[in-house]
């Protein structure tokens, strides 16, 4: 008797912890807010200095050129409510694939960062690898200063 009591109770509680959750996720957003408010997705770089990203010459002392890059955002974190947002910060994941001077494509090549996005400037941080790189975003177009010791500056830019 005493144990039919207890299953009884614990259903019952098991019940009311479940309703009491799907309200909850009803009523709040518990994740990320809309895709429109952060960076999530692909951008794909579109130029190099002005020109086009697709079989852009990589500078001297460099052979290949690049083929296709791209950025791929996910928002893990954010700062201020989803009408609000002040910032969003998450992992970013570059990947790019390079022809060598013989037209042979090489293996593509991939890096694992974090970003920080900062809705009020729009102005957005990478770090990865070791090295960060500050840009803007204006709409669907990001763009990235780039600068290397051995290759110089360059400007990249993506769109979504």
């Amino acid at each position: 008797m005493v144990r039919s009591r207890f299953l009884q109770a614990g259903a019952g509680a098991l019940l009311l912890v479940t309703f009491v959750f799907a309200v909850s996720a009803a009523c709040y957003d518990v994740g990320p807010c809309s895709l429109a408010a952060t960076l999530d997705g692909s951008w794909d770089a579109f130029t190099v200095n002005g020109q086009p990203a697709a079989e852009y010459p990589l500078p001297f002392p460099s052979t290949d050129k690049l083929v296709s890059g791209s950025i791929t955002f996910k928002t893990t974190e954010k700062e201020g409510s989803c009408s609000d947002l002040t910032a969003t910060s998450g992992q970013a994941v570059a990947r790019y694939a390079l022809r060598g001077s013989n037209g042979q494509l090489k293996p593509p090549k991939q890096y694992v960062g974090r970003f920080k996005y900062l809705h009020g400037p729009k102005t957005l941080k990478l770090t990865a690898a070791g090295y960060t790189v500050s840009g803007s975003v204006s709409g669907d177009v990001m763009t990235l200063p780039i600068s290397y010791a051995l290759f110089g500056d360059e400007t990249l830019v993506l769109k979504r």
